[in-house]
């Protein structure tokens, strides 16, 4: 979750599109006074660890932007649904972006925290473009995923050269795993892996459904003989 909180510091800026009256003309000729909000968007999780680091992420994101409203989306059906099963009620982005129509909010950003711009993010990118074509808001945009340009991965890598444990010794392997996907920005992950390998030869970054594999992962730590993975 360390490499999803460096976008966050992207929703300050968001609002920088959003100059403009104090007061926009509704639908039915009454003046509706400007609101916005804060959409976050992630694929999800139901595990209790990741909900702690969703906390921290709308924490630091109320931080840099006081006094704005911020909700929650996930991508995910089947992460919807067996939170469902749990009694916690998560919408999609499409639901989520209805509710604020209701709570007759004018301008909203949507920040996505998907690692890579893969399915679920393109297809949130169709979602807001349907949202602007039916101009049910003022202002709609939408900020890009973790990794999308060479300087995010260089972040990214800094982000996680930082974050690993003191006292790990050279000889240990750090194994960092994403979901993977069929979707081409996959690749972003094995540049991801190129590039923080060059700053240590020991870090590796895998996938489960995607590339580079695990089975990979392992046959390159078997050829480094590392004592320990962590």
């Amino acid at each position: 979750m360390i490499m999803k909180t460096i976008k966050i510091a992207l929703i300050s800026i968001v609002f920088v599109f959003f100059a403009g009256n104090g007061l926009l003309m509704a639908g039915h000729g009454h003046k509706k006074e400007k609101k916005v909000g804060i959409l976050l968007v992630t694929f999800g999780s139901s595990e209790k660890s990741a909900q702690i680091s969703f906390r921290n992420i709308e924490k630091m994101v109320k931080a840099k932007c006081s006094g704005i409203p911020v909700r929650w989306a996930y991508t995910s059906h089947i992460i919807r649904k067996k939170l469902a099963k749990q009694g916690k009620q998560l919408d999609s982005p499409e639901v989520a972006l209805a509710k604020m129509i209701d709570e007759d909010f004018t301008h909203v950003a949507l920040q996505s925290l998907h690692t890579i711009g893969g399915e679920e993010y393109h297809h949130l990118r169709r979602t807001v473009g349907a949202f602007k074509n039916m101009r049910v808001f003022q202002k709609i945009i939408l900020g890009y995923p973790l990794l999308s340009t060479q300087k995010d991965i260089e972040r990214v890598v800094d982000a996680i050269i930082a974050n690993i444990p003191k006292e790990r010794k050279k000889d240990e392997a750090v194994v960092l795993m994403g979901h993977g996907t069929h979707h081409p920005s996959n690749a972003f992950y094995s540049a991801l892996n190129f590039q923080v390998r060059l700053r240590d030869q020991n870090i590796f970054v895998g996938t489960v459904e995607g590339y580079p594999e695990i089975d990979l992962i392992q046959s390159l730590m078997l050829k480094k003989r590392t004592k320990k993975h962590i």
